[in-house]
């Protein structure tokens, strides 16, 4: 078990919280609020109501979270929302609009398989900045189709950018290179650096991309075409960002084949890796297994995944060996910065099968304090980047 970081951290409860494992609804470390995936649960732990009734129970849950932290929901910078059917995306739209009049956060809407809780058609993710620094929300020309949605391309206060899922969709809504997995990323990360360039950075500014594929089998094609070449190009892992890709059952548009989402610090100082040697694409791929600036407390872990040096799943067929290795890596490349286990904030447990939840809270257990543990979401997704994978878990840790 981890030592618990020194950096102020207060745990928010809720009712979503479940005795005995290692989960804490929401976290608050500095000006930096976390929320776990967060579902309709009523006061018995049970998921009621139809869709609307859950969105609003949800919106309304948020708003309860960030004033209890003595915010608003107009600190909320980055959403993202986790739908059993990509049919109520502009259903839940629309919900929150009333929520959110104006100044958007940068959303992202996505489709999964479920999660933990029976019945919950709609999971979200949030990340808020409390800090007294004026909120900025960009959305340029060139996503002028958005307008209609309670979205912004991204969102900017004190020196961190959260960019929402970008995609191939011009200014009218169309999507460009249909059935063209990296012609789309090209246009997706043409947006994103337009965007970051909006907010006052630059490439060497992005410290995380996620990615969620219609089809994951496109996602390799578009990192070693795209993303290699033209975003990171030959630098080596340790002064790269970080990434993660997964399967999602649905996008907002119908030809959209991938969204891609990215946090960026414009601290002073450049961007650095810890990638220690137990993670296998080292010395091969401009991936770090974690980045932050060099002034930045922001700390980004790429999603890790039980691999063996060629790449090849490990543990296959057992989901505990899997996440066990996942935590170690984790652990290791988090110490390659001096840190704990306990710097960990948030956690994404992005999944094959929704029943594993339990898996990953047993061995979590072994790696990160009962008192005041991660804020966690678990989204089950259709793949992740390798057949034989089953899990593949992100964070974002907070330096002292």
């Amino acid at each position: 078990m981890s030592k618990q970081s020194q950096s102020v951290r207060q745990i928010l409860r809720s009712d979503t919280a479940r005795d005995g494992a290692p989960v804490s609804p929401v976290v608050h470390v500095g000006d930096l609020l976390f929320t776990g995936g967060q579902v309709a649960l009523d006061a018995n732990g049970v998921i009621t109501g139809d869709l609307e009734a859950q969105a609003h129970a949800l919106f309304k849950r948020l708003r309860d979270i960030l004033e209890q932290a003595g915010g608003s929901l107009r600190d909320i910078l980055a959403l993202v929302s986790f739908h059993t059917d990509v049919r109520d995306i502009e259903t839940v739209f629309n919900i929150g609009r009333e929520y959110f009049p104006s100044e958007y956060p940068a959303w992202t809407p996505v489709g999964y398989l479920g999660c933990q809780h029976r019945g919950a058609r709609l999971m979200i993710r949030a990340i808020a900045h409390l800090g007294k620094e004026p909120r900025q929300c960009f959305l340029p020309d060139s996503q002028a189709w958005l307008k209609k949605y309670p979205v912004s391309s991204a969102c900017k206060k004190g020196s961190l950018v959260f960019i929402s899922g970008q995609t191939a969709a011009d200014r009218d809504g169309n999507c460009a290179h249909p059935l063209d997995h990296v012609e789309q990323a090209r246009v997706c990360y043409q947006r994103m650096l337009e965007v970051v360039g909006q907010a006052g950075g630059k490439v060497t500014d992005l410290l995380d991309f996620t990615s969620f594929h219609l089809d994951i089998r496109g996602g390799p094609a578009t990192f070693e075409k795209v993303y290699m070449p033209d975003v990171m190009g030959t630098i080596h892992c340790n002064e790269a960002a970080v990434t993660s890709h997964v399967g999602a059952a649905g996008l907002l548009k119908t030809d959209m084949l991938a969204a891609y989402t990215s946090i960026a610090d414009l601290t002073p100082g450049g961007r650095v890796g810890s990638t220690p040697d137990s993670i296998w694409w080292k010395d091969i791929y401009p991936i770090a297994g974690a980045a932050k600036k060099g002034h930045g407390t922001l700390v980004c872990v790429a999603g890790q995944v039980a691999s063996a040096s060629d790449g090849s799943p490990m543990f296959v067929g057992d989901s505990p060996g899997q996440v066990r290795f996942i935590f170690e890596a984790m652990r290791e490349t988090l110490e390659g910065f001096g840190l704990t286990m306990g710097h960990v904030a948030e956690i994404t447990a992005f999944q094959k099968d929704v029943r594993h939840w339990d898996v990953v809270m047993n061995v979590a257990k072994d790696f990160f304090d009962m008192s005041a543990p991660p804020a966690f979401s678990f989204p089950s997704m259709t793949g992740l980047w390798f057949e034989g994978f089953r899990h593949e878990i992100s964070a974002l840790a907070i330096s002292d």
